[in-house]
């Protein structure tokens, strides 16, 4: 297959027809790396039988249970990737083992997976070819049926309740995981100071999300006109208290909007990416201010998914943001302040 411009998904798509890769297409993999349609073992693997056939059908099926793609056999998993010395697990030729390794799972695959032993830098590597499945491709381990599924360059074990939302149909919209990402506390123009908080969201369910952004609803006594107004829409779905409480004088005290910077047009599968907001300002930099806040997550055609946030900003020998996140199932985020006294 050499004399042409190759892509992972040219070379899985010929290796599956029936044509060998060459030694130039394997190093041209090398260099590319790990991704969603390629994964390197190293050799070393093959030296225990058992947990090499159950590691070729774990990638199998993650493959299959995904968009497909070739498992390499001999090559080292850390960069820079190269290639390692393999044996003959029973004195089996290594695509005969791997055959016979895949068997328990071949009746979900259609077509078949390919498998190749490529001779280069005097040793062999195997090849496995993997087309996307018809239908989810359990691995049976400890008895039980166990489902794994390509996620970038990893092949996590995806979730039994997962499992059953999606053969069940139950899982159309997506689920939001938040984690807060440390911010430091910055002066501002002489005026106090600023806090812009960064959080961390994943799509943790197995349908991808649109158009996703966040904000965020918050107590400042501090403003610059920039932060945008609470609606009565979003006022719909917290509870905010009326004015801060505190023997310490706020005398300018107002709710605001904080919207998120980023918009990710599409959110993959367990993919994950950090969202800035605007920044809050206050004007009492010497005093800790305790809040909660209410973060939405929103994606397109789904309504938001919200989240209170605890934190502790700023005050004397604070450097960053004390913050902790929470999803509210069941009941509405508080938005709340309380003065440090």
């Amino acid at each position: 297959m050499a004399g042409r411009q190759p892509s992972e998904r040219a070379l899985i798509d010929s290796v599956l027809e029936g044509s060998d890769l060459s030694e130039a297409d394997l190093f041209f993999l090398l260099e590319r790396g790990e991704n969603q349609l390629l994964e390197f073992k190293d050799g070393k693997i093959l030296d225990s039988i058992g947990s090499a056939s159950l590691a070729i059908r774990k990638y199998i099926s993650a493959f299959a249970n995904a968009d497909g793609g070739l498992l390499i056999v001999g090559v080292s998993d850390e960069k820079p990737h190269r290639v390692t010395p393999t044996r003959k697990p029973g004195g089996k030729a290594l695509n005969e083992w791997a055959k016979d390794a895949a068997l328990p799972i071949t009746g979900y695959l259609s077509p078949l997976p390919r498998f190749q032993v490529l001779e280069v830098c005097g040793t062999e590597v195997l090849i496995v070819a993997i087309s996307r499945a018809p239908m989810l491709v359990p691995v049976i381990e400890a008895g039980e049926p166990a489902y794994y599924l390509r996620i970038h360059d990893s092949a996590p074990r995806i979730p039994p309740y997962l499992i059953a939302d999606l053969l069940l149909g139950r899982r159309q919209a997506a689920r939001f995981d938040v984690t807060s990402v440390p911010v430091p506390i910055n002066e501002y123009r002489g005026r106090g100071r600023r806090v812009q908080f960064r959080v961390a969201i994943e799509n943790a369910s197995l349908v991808a999300a649109k158009m996703v952004t966040a904000g965020m609803i918050a107590w400042t006594d501090s403003w610059d006109g920039n932060e945008g107004s609470v609606s009565d829409h979003l006022l719909s779905f917290i509870e905010i208290s009326k004015r801060p409480t505190s023997n310490i004088s706020v005398p300018n005290p107002k709710p605001v909007h904080l919207r998120a910077a980023e918009v990710a047009s599409v959110l993959g599968v367990f993919q994950r990416q950090d969202f800035v907001m605007e920044q809050l300002l206050f004007s009492k930099p010497n005093v800790a201010v305790h809040m909660k806040s209410a973060l939405y997550v929103v994606a397109e055609q789904q309504s938001p998914a919200w989240f209170e946030v605890q934190w502790t900003s700023p005050g004397p020998g604070l450097s960053n943001v004390l913050t902790t996140i929470e999803p509210c199932l069941a009941r509405r985020p508080s938005v709340e302040w309380d003065v440090a006294r």
